[in-house]
Order: structure tokens, then C-alpha cells, then sequence
């Protein structure tokens, strides 16, 4: 296997200040917040969220935010496959 030779960027390494931080803000924060505060990418904070066994809070699964992002597709014949023949 040979070398990244500077492609990829360097691993994160997680703090204890950064493990607190996730633990008590990840359940009402929306994860990007998170992420920019910690400055890494949205999947290493979701990854290190599950290790840790914390779930977001049902007010924050609640809140106004995540309704609109659900019902930006609405299920039906526009995202259904078409017969092209």
C-alpha cells in the first residue's frame, strides 16, 4: 500500500475536552454545529457519536428544523420509477 503522500487529511484525535463537549451537546445541537466547532467533517462526529452510544434527544427530533428537512421529498409518483419504454 503505498503512501497518501499528503492527499488525505490528518486523523482526528479525540480529546477528552472534545469527548465532553460532543457528550453534552449532541443531543439537542444540531451535529454541523458541532462539527464546525470541533473543525472536522460531519461523519467523524456521527462515527464517534455511535462509539459513545449518545442519540439525539426527542425535543431536538421534534424541532421545527428537522420537519422541514423531511418533507422536502414527499414519497409518490415524482420519486418513483417511470416505465421509459
Amino acid at each position: 500500500m503505498t503512501k497518501s503522500r499528503g492527499i488525505l487529511t490528518p486523523r482526528f484525535r479525540w480529546s477528552e475536552q472534545a469527548d465532553q463537549l460532543l457528550r453534552r451537546d449532541y443531543a439537542d445541537r444540531p451535529a454541523q454545529e458541532i462539527a464546525d466547532t470541533l473543525g472536522v467533517k460531519l461523519h467523524v462526529v456521527y462515527k464517534r457519536a455511535e462509539k459513545l452510544g449518545l442519540k439525539k434527544s426527542t425535543d431536538f427530533l421534534a424541532g421545527p428544523h428537522l420537519r422541514k428537512a423531511r418533507t422536502f421529498i414527499k414519497p409518490g409518483k415524482r420519486t418513483s420509477f417511470r416505465n421509459v419504454l
